[in-house]
């Protein structure tokens, strides 16, 4: 206790060194979840995972159909084996994983139906044609005679084919490359923030049980802590501008006078320090949201998305329908979370902080 006491621990707690206690967590918590889901494992689990949505999905869509078909218990009758095979056996998400029916429809005769949709609409065409419209027959017969060429079917089958079997390749390879070895360190600390503030975007979630339980840990400790540290500074902040404002709280003399003592809040004093934090939010937010307009216009088609996303983001709401290109790399999140997305939090908990008084 003597050796706290000489340190200055406390001191140095309430100085800055709660931060530094956070930000090292931070690191620490990042490096467990990579440890729990750096594995070929997650790989695996993700795949089950997503293999069993795509059955709920399908499920659903034929439950749907079947309450279609509720005045027809033969037709109903069908639709309720289908379920009953999807929804008892364990093993569907398995084999429902094997489906290739990209390349089944190219392979069978989707292409010749389709074809064949465009033949009678030309078809339709030609015979609602006025009889003098020669130009405009002739052209509808010529297509009529190419969708009809069983050398146009195959031509599109064997096309179709070839262009389904790179896409697959391509997919194929990408998911490997993201998920051969589960995690890396930038996933997990882009994870870690966005548990502690509360944003939760849901690009990632831990697959393996150690991870699902270092969430819940996190939560319990470090997303208090990350409270406690904003709440620490905004007190401190707010302290700085009430003394270059000359803020000071004063007692109330007409309760005074009825033996109470109520002390009130000097209103535009206050105000003038929520002029000054909004301002810095204001060049936070905009900074942030003309980085991502200039450079991100894949995830950001629009600056009206990058509005949206802006204030998605501050108010920590986190849909995780948009997430920025610069939050998939370990130097970006570390970057944004320290510059950006961490001093917005806290100006914001300084406003919500100075303004409070005047609410009571």
């Amino acid at each position: 206790m003597q050796f706290l006491k000489a340190a200055n621990f406390t001191k140095l707690w309430y100085n800055g060194g709660n931060w530094i206690a956070f930000i090292v967590m931070w690191f620490i918590f990042s490096a467990l979840m990579y440890a729990a889901e750096h594995s070929g494992a997650d790989a695996r689990l993700e795949e089950e995972e997503m293999n069993k949505q795509d059955v709920e999905m399908v499920t659903r869509l034929i439950s749907g159909q079947r309450e279609l078909l509720a005045n027809d218990s033969e037709l109903a009758g069908q639709m309720d084996r289908l379920l009953g095979i999807m929804e008892t056996n364990p093993m569907m998400p398995e084999l429902f994983g094997k489906l290739n029916l990209e390349m089944a429809l190219v392979k069978h005769d989707m292409v010749s139906v389709i074809l064949g949709l465009f033949r009678d609409e030309f078809i339709r065409i030609k015979a609602e044609l006025e009889t003098e419209d020669i130009e405009g027959k002739k052209l509808s017969e010529e297509l009529i005679n190419y969708f009809s060429d069983n050398k146009t079917v195959r031509a599109f089958s064997l096309a179709g084919e070839a262009q389904v079997a790179e896409y697959l390749e391509t997919v194929s390879e990408q998911h490997h490359e993201d998920h051969e070895e589960g995690w890396d360190y930038g996933h997990a600390v882009h994870f870690t923030s966005t548990v502690f503030m509360n944003t939760g975007y849901g690009w990632r979630t831990p697959m393996t049980t150690g991870g699902k339980m270092l969430t819940i840990f996190i939560i319990i400790i470090q997303a208090p802590f990350y409270l406690h540290c904003l709440a620490t500074l905004a007190a401190k902040i707010n302290r700085k501008l009430d003394g270059i404002f000359n803020y000071t709280e004063f007692i109330d003399d007409e309760d005074l006078s009825e033996g109470k003592s109520r002390r009130k809040t000097d209103a535009p004093q206050t105000l003038k320090g929520c002029l000054v934090l909004g301002a810095l939010l204001l060049l936070l937010t905009s900074v942030s949201a003309v980085f991502h307009f200039a450079t991100d216009v894949i995830n950001f088609g629009s600056f009206g998305d990058v509005l949206y996303f802006e204030f998605v983001r501050l108010s920590a709401v986190g849909f995780g329908d948009i997430l920025p290109a610069d939050e998939m790399t370990l130097a970006g999140t570390i970057i944004k979370n320290l510059l950006i997305n961490i001093p917005s939090q806290i100006t914001l908990f300084t406003i919500f902080i100075r303004v409070l008084p005047l609410l009571s």
